[in-house]
């Protein structure tokens, strides 16, 4: 087991990420406070001030190693700016043939200062080990935490035109890392540090593999339920309105074939939105089930509900009751009331006659400072909501199932956020 001391400074913060990284590492931990408690350790990982040799003596065994990941503020070199600080790309670290960024300032190391077994972008050392230390130059758990929190959102005002982050308001799409998972990253790196310090002392490093029976990753599959009649109200209006507009700008050739394919639609009697059976016998070939999300508003139109939730009440009976999962697709005005999202649970609870846990926004509008906290006071368990609207890319750094962390209270929330 890797014991962990935390500086006061970072205690809150520093539990939940710690716990986050280790849960996705599969290993066991413990959070040591007291010297009592730090007494004998086989591998400690100090995170806040660095120990002093000394002090470090005293926490391990004579075999003992220590991993030493200083907070920035404590980084040798580091200036501390005046004011508001914003964290950034500082460089990134070389790891298999990949380069993994972090965040806040960093520290370099030489190779008169250990062997280096990390190197920054530009050659100098990035991890370094030192006799029975393994020293840190850059704040891996800060950066992890910079990520899970969606800090940039918070730092970058810009919006679409429905209040939404897109990728491309994002630093990280400009620098093209929205593709790369760099919390797991971050994993890899620490499992091969502590795998590091359990070979210097002979002793085997064994973790549970995160998914079952060792497999390399999991699907999530769902379905956003938006529209389930062809000819149905709205539909016919937009494409109406949408067909002549196209006609008294004088693009006639594109109003014809949009007044053709509403004409189909309206005449034909196959309604090709209607795929619950299609789909339920797909999944069933290859031995899978997915959630359906289904859309429970107030008004009815484009950013409203496109269906009678009630007159569904059968097919989404019948989801339920050969295994499929209903979930709510919360509507566009609920992202940030949690009032109104809990009454649409409910609403969808009572048709179909069990707890609705599962939660993914219409829209994909989301707000993570507002929307995490609107999904547990509504009653809901996990959200995966979680993504861009624009293009895919890890919005919170992890592919990995996660609670989010609540500042307010300084805990992580029951909630669990599956990224999307």
């Amino acid at each position: 087991m890797v014991a962990i001391h935390l500086q006061d400074s970072v205690q809150d913060q520093g539990e939940y990420l710690f716990g986050l990284l280790f849960s996705i590492l599969g290993l066991p931990c413990r959070f040591v406070a007291h010297r009592r408690q730090q007494q004998g350790q086989r591998v400690l990982i100090n995170y806040g001030k660095p120990l002093s040799a000394r002090e470090s003596e005293e926490y391990l065994t004579p075999e003992g190693w220590l991993i030493d990941i200083p907070s920035y503020p404590y980084l040798r070199g580091v200036r501390q700016r005046a004011g508001k600080e914003i964290p950034e790309v500082s460089s990134t670290v070389s790891y298999k043939e990949e380069n993994i960024p972090f965040y806040y300032p960093y520290q370099r190391f030489s190779p008169s200062e250990g062997r280096v077994l990390l190197y920054y972008e530009d050659g100098s050392g990035a991890v370094v080990e030192k006799g029975r230390t393994i020293q840190f130059g850059f704040d891996i758990v800060a950066s992890a935490g910079y990520l899970l929190n969606c800090t940039e959102e918070k730092l970058v005002e810009r919006r679409d035109k429905i209040g939404r982050f897109k990728a491309q308001f994002s630093p990280r799409w400009e620098m093209g890392l929205l593709s790369q998972a760099t919390i797991d990253r971050y994993v890899n790196i620490l499992r091969e540090i502590i795998a590091c310090c359990c070979r210097r002392q002979g002793i085997p490093l064994v973790y549970k593999w995160y998914w079952p029976c060792g497999k390399n990753f999991a699907v999530y599959l769902s379905h956003d339920v938006d529209r389930v009649y062809k000819r149905e109200f709205y539909t016919i209006a937009a494409k109406t309105f949408w067909m002549m507009k196209k006609l008294f700008s004088g693009r006639l050739r594109a109003a014809v074939s949009d007044a053709l394919r509403l004409a189909k639609a309206v005449l034909s009697r196959q309604n090709d939105y209607w795929n619950f059976e299609k789909w339920m016998d797909l999944e069933d070939r290859y031995g899978a089930k997915s959630t359906f999300f289904f859309l429970k508003g107030r008004k009815v139109g484009r950013y409203g509900r496109r269906y009678n939730l009630r007159k569904l009440a059968q097919v989404i009976k019948t989801l339920s009751q050969n295994g499929w999962e209903v979930g709510l697709h919360g509507s566009y005005y609920s992202y940030n009331r949690m009032d109104r999202l809990r009454k649409e649970r409910e609403e969808l609870e009572a048709i179909l006659g069990r707890k609705v846990r599962g939660h993914r926004q219409h829209y994909l509008r989301f707000d993570p400072e507002i929307s995490y906290s609107c999904c547990q006071g509504a009653g809901l368990e996990y959200d995966t909501t979680l993504g861009y609207s624009d293009r895919a890319g890890y919005r919170a750094g992890t592919g990995f199932p996660f609670r989010p962390f609540d500042g307010q209270r300084g805990r992580p929330l029951d909630l669990f956020e599956i990224p999307l």
